[in-house]
């Protein structure tokens, strides 16, 4: 081999571990170094960059970046993320993407309650769908964030059935103890019997077959069904607080089969305040397909309201949901709506928001 040919391979090897050291190598290495480049991404106000990690990191990936952040540049992520995105929308979803989701949702429910007038729509949205343990986390964070007792807090600022179910909900009593099956279905039968105590006990309430030629049993008359299908509202707020969401899915196919009738009818027959019957509603459809709760409540925030749509549950279910639920939900949307949810989205392809959203949904489908 000529010296020349030789040294010229030598200088390659070397540009190759000069690189090489410069690469992360491990886990902690490569948290630093997007810990980095968020840093360079404030100073050239490149939203993108924020994109690239988020789309190639989980949830937990994120958090240890956060805390990164934090000790090399001696402030939190998220002051800097608030203070460098102007954009409203696009600085809730970023530092959403950064912080513990028990924190995301504590913010977005001290929001809902302190803002003028009471939303009451994120207070359903978010409180309607966590587990018992979910539920704990996020009263125990909403205290240490804002030094305020949720329970007192909700007890102040809503009223009548809503204000009812919303405390029963963060008393945190859903019984959600799925490993004994006779325990199961006596609880899914309890629950059918509170729904409509006209079913006979003869009457299986957790049988798979269908039930509807026991309707004789339970009604007589048109006039009847309509006045069956009113359930006191204290059987709901037991129902919808104290059971778990698989519960309560099973007990709606059973309840369909036996009256004829769908519980969702029943809620908006039995429920007359607009909020509390809302709040119902919500329970049970995360309880019986949660992508489809998320597809109609982002639906209804891009659309309902025309001067100026809503994205708050948009950018809830980014930030909630993994990349593997986002592409279900991205295919559910579509199958509904005929529309991609970005092409439903307001704004123009350059809205910082707009971007961030689609590179993020487009993400999850590769």
């Amino acid at each position: 081999m000529c010296a020349t040919h030789e040294k010229t391979i030598n200088v390659e090897v070397e540009k190759e571990s000069e690189e090489a050291s410069k690469q992360p190598t491990t886990n902690e290495d490569k948290i630093i170094a997007h810990a980095t480049s968020i840093r360079e991404a404030f100073v050239e106000v490149s939203p993108d960059a924020l994109v690239d990690i988020i789309i190639t990191t989980n949830v937990s990936e994120r958090l240890q970046i956060a805390k990164a952040y934090a000790r090399k540049y001696g402030k939190p992520l998220e002051h800097d993320l608030v203070t460098k995105l102007g954009n409203k929308d696009l600085g809730k979803l970023m530092t959403g993407m950064f912080e513990p989701r028990s924190a995301f949702l504590a913010k977005d429910l001290r929001h809902a309650i302190s803002g003028i007038g009471t939303d009451e729509n994120t207070l359903s949205e978010i409180l309607c769908c966590l587990t018992a343990s979910e539920l704990k986390e996020l009263i125990g964070t909403y205290h240490m964030l804002h030094k305020k007792v949720l329970l007192k807090d909700i007890e102040e600022d809503t009223s009548g059935d809503f204000r009812k179910l919303l405390l029963k909900l963060v008393q945190v009593v859903r019984n959600e103890n799925e490993d004994d099956r006779t325990e199961f279905n006596v609880r899914v039968a309890d629950v059918v019997k509170k729904l409509n105590p006209e079913v006979p006990t003869s009457v299986s309430t957790t049988t798979t077959k269908p039930l509807l030629d026991n309707i004789k049993y339970v009604f007589h008359s048109k006039k009847q069904k309509a006045e069956n299908l009113n359930v006191d509202i204290q059987s709901l707020i037991d129902v919808f607080s104290t059971h778990s969401f698989i519960v309560i899915d099973k007990a709606s196919q059973n309840y369909e089969r036996i009256t004829g009738y769908e519980l969702t009818e029943t809620v908006r027959k039995s429920a007359k305040k607009a909020d509390f019957r809302e709040l119902l509603l919500d329970i049970l459809q995360f309880s019986v397909n949660r992508t489809e709760f998320y597809v109609h409540k982002i639906h209804d925030g891009l659309t309902q309201y025309k001067l100026k749509p809503s994205r708050k549950s948009l950018t809830r279910a980014l930030v909630m949901l993994s990349h593997s639920e986002l592409a279900h939900l991205q295919f559910a949307y579509q199958t509904f709506f005929r529309r991609k949810i970005i092409n439903v989205l307001d704004g123009k392809p350059e809205d910082p928001y707009k971007s961030a959203v689609n590179r993020i949904l487009n993400s999850c489908d590769n």
